[in-house]
């Protein structure tokens, strides 16, 4: 599912965007309202983050014009506790609203709740396959072989593939989801890293049976059928 975070705080929405990421969230950022309200149009989010106070275009006003358009769900942030605020917002549509400060795991509950996630890494353990994550670990189990430890990036990724079993992901997505946003990531990396996750997950790193790569496209997570 891909998220869509709006705040000026660029500090903010990178601690937001990483938590998003390792509960297996697609994130897209944008630091003020104008261009997070044309993220929106272009990106059709599964839900959007909104900060209320950001220069030139308010959360309020992106958030009506929203509301005007779609149904996606919005969760308000402001620094204000005011019950005016709180009215205001929710009168326009917003179907949360949290003041600031706030950890970030309380976000995280909040957007699985609005999103209907009954758990961290709902699909972490593909059913019939035989690949298991342990989030807690950031590692990955084959059969009943031993756990292996993964890297963050890794871990993330690995993750990705799974959250979308079966189907093929384009590199630039996975580059987004792994490292961000694109200009801190590249192909030539991406590649890199698949090298480093079949050389950790499969029998034979050269005849690939689980990280399928899809010419010109990306890449594809298979997992065979438990025998």
């Amino acid at each position: 599912m891909k998220i869509l975070v709006i705040d000026d705080d660029v500090e903010l929405v990178d601690i937001l965007a990483l938590t998003l990421r390792r509960d297996g969230f697609l994130v897209k950022q944008a630091h003020n309202g104008l261009v997070g309200l044309k993220m929106w149009q272009v990106e059709k989010p599964d839900l959007v983050v909104l900060d209320v106070n950001m220069p030139g275009m308010d959360g309020f006003e992106v958030c009506r014009r929203i509301r005007a358009r779609a149904k996606t769900p919005i969760i308000m942030l402001s620094a204000s506790n005011s019950e005016d605020d709180i009215s205001r917002a929710l009168d326009l549509g917003a179907n949360d609203y949290i003041a600031k400060p706030f950890n970030p795991p309380a976000l995280l509950a909040r957007v699985r709740a609005l999103l209907g996630c009954t758990s961290p890494n709902p699909v972490a353990d593909p059913v019939g396959g035989d690949l298991s994550l342990d989030p807690s670990r950031q590692a990955v189990r084959i059969g009943t072989g031993a756990t292996v430890e993964l890297t963050p990036k890794e871990y993330r990724m690995l993750h990705y593939l799974m959250v979308n079993q079966g189907q093929t992901l384009p590199a630039d997505r996975i580059i987004d989801h792994v490292w961000g946003y694109r200009d801190s990531g590249d192909r030539a990396l991406l590649k890199h890293l698949v090298r480093r996750l079949r050389m950790k997950i499969e029998p034979d790193p050269s005849q690939p049976r689980y990280i399928q790569t899809v010419l010109g496209i990306g890449y594809r997570l298979s997992v065979p059928l438990k025998n």
